[in-house]
């Protein structure tokens, strides 16, 4: 007689966030100051981060000082050449406009939580000077467990999953003797190039080489 043996496909995949609970920076800068600890509880707007920009700085330096130099100019000659003080007045608005632009911009450097939440940066040993690009993440606000795990297959094991995939299960990597039952909701079906996170390459401990 023949017993017959499971088969089971093992692939490596990451917990992936809502966009709702990740943090992304609204503008350029380097860390200036760190406003709460990894781990705390955070209420709604509350600051977390506070980045500095040098050259943003000088921006909104310069564009006050164009506006009020027009400013001055106007309130000269509004006596003596009324005419040339009203042409002026459409230049000022321009400069105020840019000015507030830039003063907008400033206040992007402070990040905020949009959440009540667990707040988890996203470097650990994130410190003050680190650079950080505008729409990097910054870290999360977690204010309930994650319900969804993104997973890259290999196009081989893609079609052997899709014919006779019976029953899913998830292990974490650091509680390898639990399990949870799952459901697929979403497949891509056409091969991509990029990684879903760089977790899972080969240089980061995951299974899968990638071009450097």
């Amino acid at each position: 007689f023949i017993i017959p043996v499971p088969f089971y496909s093992l692939q490596q995949g990451v917990v992936w966030m809502p966009e709702q609970m990740i943090v992304r920076v609204p503008a350029s800068g380097h860390l200036e100051v760190i406003q709460v600890k990894p781990d705390q509880m955070v209420i709604a707007r509350q600051p977390l981060m506070t980045l500095q920009n040098t050259q943003l700085s000088t921006e909104v330096a310069i564009a006050e000082q164009q506006f009020l130099l027009t400013l001055a100019k106007i309130r000269q000659i509004e006596l003596t050449d009324p005419n040339k003080s009203r042409q002026m007045q459409a230049e000022l608005v321009a400069k105020q406009q840019k000015w507030q632009v830039w003063q907008a911009d400033t206040q992007k450097l402070q990040v905020n939580s949009a959440q009540a939440g667990l707040w988890i940066p996203a470097q650990p040993d994130m410190k003050t000077g680190l650079y950080l690009e505008k729409g990097a993440v910054a870290g999360y606000i977690i204010d309930r467990p994650p319900q969804q795990v993104r997973i890259a297959v290999t196009q081989d094991d893609h079609a052997l999953i899709q014919a006779r995939m019976r029953q899913v299960e998830i292990r974490l990597n650091n509680d390898m003797s639990r399990t949870w039952s799952a459901n697929i909701i979403h497949t891509t079906p056409q091969g991509s190039k990029e990684l879903i996170s760089p977790a899972l390459s080969v240089s980061a401990g995951g299974r899968i080489a990638t071009d450097p």
